[in-house]
């Protein structure tokens, strides 16, 4: 009996699957085993970057790729050692403030580290793809004494150099009103400056534009300013005017820059005219005129033919301006724009200007020595011995300057009213010159005593200056009309 096997045998693996089975899983191990290696190699690199600057880092300008914050802070520090601070000024060359001159240090404040901690280690691929830019506060130390007197010693804070802002304003120039434009100048707000270099100083600036950072001081009115240039358009209106008088060898002009402080000015600044005041102010410049000019009612001081110095008051001779007819006339010309030169208007003129107005054609009739003398253009052409008022103290010549103004021959002469109605006296003569309203030069054949010396004493006229027949009509044949008279004891 054949005994069989009963129990079932099971399918044999085939040769692909059983070389499967045999082959070791390498490729996953060498994997892994990579993967550990980088990443151990990048926190490395990442421990290296936590002490160090990443690649591509540029900090105040200077690249610390790989620095440390100690290599960092000693490039700043070496840095340091050639600071200076140039400062940019109007009108003026730049200047330079060195750090040596000041003590100027670095001082380590963290700064630098605290980059260094900001910048997150494990970033440090980046820094091969680009730069970065930062900046630290370069922290430094110097003596602020002697910086003060580094920024004192600057040319641009000496006070020659210091020249005031001037307004935009208006100036009456070239027959016209124009605006001169604002000067800023070169004057400094000293106490800003001072600081504006201080702090530069303290943040390590190098460069400092002493104009663009506003440290001077400025005007406040500019050359477009809108009130300026309504006021512009009220000058030419209203004060556009110029009036030169012609006083002998003296000029004086009345133009826009008087004119326009005549003028009234708004609360809002412009310019108005105002009838009253303007005419106020014009009467005050001609009476201010008046007095500087007028001659009469004032004092002569001259030298008489026999060498003695007289001071000889006139009263009714000489320059006089007509004071409202010359403001009539300074209105319509100041209205009408007008640029003239003339005269002033005068209602009295004596003969020329200068110290004392006589001119070189005069008589001098010198009370004392009982004498006269005729002056025609600078030379003498006549003398005579005369016979003045009796010094009685009412007929007496009186003294002072006066000037021609009667001719005539022949004459009668008359005393004053008495109470009848008749005359004082009536006499006639053959030569009238009148030189004070009634008192004048004649002949006077009636002195038969002769003239001159002391007969006036006993003799004397009513006070007129009594001539010999034949000297009175010498006079009278060559004196000219309006020729002063002065008349001293």
């Amino acid at each position: 009996m054949v005994l069989k096997n009963t129990k079932r045998r099971g399918r044999r693996p085939s040769l692909a699957e059983q070389h499967k089975k045999k082959i070791p899983k390498l490729p996953l191990i060498v994997g892994g085993v990579a993967v550990l290696a980088l990443a151990g190699a990048y926190g490395l690199v990442s421990a290296y970057y936590n002490e160090h600057f990443f690649r591509g880092t540029v900090i105040n300008g200077m690249d610390v790729s790989g620095e440390t914050v100690a290599e960092v802070e000693s490039q700043i520090a070496s840095q340091m050692q050639h600071y200076s601070l140039t400062v940019y000024a109007r009108e003026q060359t730049e200047q330079t403030i060195s750090g040596s001159a000041i003590n100027y240090q670095y001082q380590s404040d963290g700064a630098v580290q605290k980059l260094l901690e900001d910048q997150k280690s494990w970033q440090w691929i980046g820094g091969f793809f680009g730069t970065r830019e930062l900046e630290a506060d370069a922290n430094a130390s110097y003596d602020a004494k002697l910086l003060a007197e580094q920024i004192q010693g600057l040319a641009c804070m000496k006070a020659e150099n210091q020249r005031m802002p001037v307004d935009a304003h208006i100036e009456f120039a070239d027959n016209g009103f124009v605006i001169i434009p604002e000067d800023e100048g070169t004057a400094l707000d000293s106490i800003q400056t001072q600081q504006m270099l201080e702090e530069a100083v303290r943040f390590g600036k190098t460069k400092v534009d002493l104009d663009e950072n506003g440290a001077y001081l400025t005007t406040s009115v500019k050359q477009d300013d809108p009130t300026l240039n309504a006021n512009l358009t009220a000058y030419q209106a209203y004060a556009n005017a110029s009036i030169t008088y012609d006083i002998g060898d003296e000029r004086e002009t009345l133009d826009g820059m008087t004119i326009k402080n005549w003028l009234t000015v708004n609360a809002d600044g412009t310019i108005v005219k105002n009838a009253d005041t303007f005419h106020a102010q014009l009467a005050a410049y001609v009476q201010e005129l008046a007095s500087r000019y007028d001659t009469i009612d004032t004092d002569r001081v001259l030298t008489s033919t026999n060498g003695e110095r007289k001071v000889v008051y006139a009263y009714e001779y000489g320059w006089q301006i007509d004071q409202e007819a010359e403001i009539q006339k300074l209105q319509q010309e100041i209205a009408g724009n007008i640029f003239i030169e003339r005269e002033p208007v005068y209602c009295m003129t004596a003969h020329s200007h200068g110290e004392n107005d006589l001119g070189d054609s005069y008589i001098e009739v010198d009370l004392g020595m009982q004498h006269m003398y005729y002056y025609m253009d600078g030379a003498l052409v006549f003398d005579s011995d005369f016979i003045s008022g009796k010094p009685d103290g009412e007929h007496n010549t009186h003294p002072g300057i006066f000037d021609i103004h009667k001719m005539e021959s022949p004459s009668v002469l008359q005393g004053t009213m008495k109470s009848d109605g008749m005359p004082e006296y009536t006499t006639s003569v053959e030569y009238w010159i009148d030189f004070d309203g009634g008192i004048g030069f004649h002949d006077a054949p009636w002195q038969t005593h002769g003239f001159g010396g002391s007969l006036y004493e006993q003799f004397g006229s009513h006070g007129c200056i009594n001539l010999p027949p034949e000297k009175a009509a010498e006079l009278y044949s060559i004196v000219r009309w309006e020729d002063p008279v002065v008349v001293f004891n």
